[in-house]
């Protein structure tokens, strides 16, 4: 899966990656500006048809009637409340809501937690300037994306970020907070539309 998720984040055009952004003046369109915008909903929008093509194309054999959403409710359990690693996180990264909405999500339907029921969930950033305190959010919510609702494959897409500066938030994120040990969550680092993926898999 993690292949193939590759495979259709290299199809993504440039055009996705960044743009600029319209200027008006006295209500008329004069040019565009020469600072670049991130739009994430509109790369993510781009993955979820360069996926959906790859899976219809090939065939690929992930068991009838899976679902590719985008943007779905999704709303974990109490399981940790008493974990005290995952309640110093909870609490420390202001986490309150249970209600989470990832990214891009493959699974069978919104009403089994069965494993083999969810195949793929992905929470993606493409901004140029992530903070830390985003990046330990969003890495917070991965965690509970496959303890609590048993994804096989928790992907982490960032896009025009250094990946010095995702490894440092990876390693403070990783001493500091709580972090589920079984199954990998994947890092998928590509730093600008021209540049390899970097895959980082984090087991530990």
């Amino acid at each position: 899966m993690i292949d193939i998720l590759k495979e259709a984040i290299n199809k993504i055009p440039e055009h996705y990656y960044k743009l600029y952004n319209p200027r008006k003046s006295k209500g008329q369109l004069v040019d565009y500006s020469n600072e670049y915008v991130f739009p994430e909903r509109n790369y993510c929008t781009n993955l979820y048809h360069q996926l959906l093509n790859i899976i219809n194309d090939t065939n690929l054999d992930i068991g009838e009637m899976f679902f590719l959403d985008e943007e779905i409710y999704k709303k974990y359990s109490g399981t940790y409340i008493n974990d005290k690693s995952f309640t110093k996180t909870k609490n420390s990264l202001k986490f309150s809501k249970q209600g989470l909405r990832p990214d891009l999500v493959l699974h069978k339907s919104q009403q089994s937690r069965e494993k083999e029921d969810q195949k793929l969930i992905i929470e993606c950033k493409t901004t140029n300037n992530l903070l830390k305190s985003e990046f330990f959010r969003d890495f917070f919510k991965l965690n509970i994306y496959k303890s609590q609702l048993n994804f096989q494959n928790t992907v982490y897409i960032i896009v025009n970020m250094n990946k010095e500066i995702i490894n440092k938030y990876l390693d403070e994120y990783l001493k500091k907070y709580w972090n589920i040990k079984e199954n990998a969550i994947y890092l998928l680092i590509k730093e600008s539309y021209g540049s390899e993926i970097i895959e980082i898999k984090v087991e530990y």
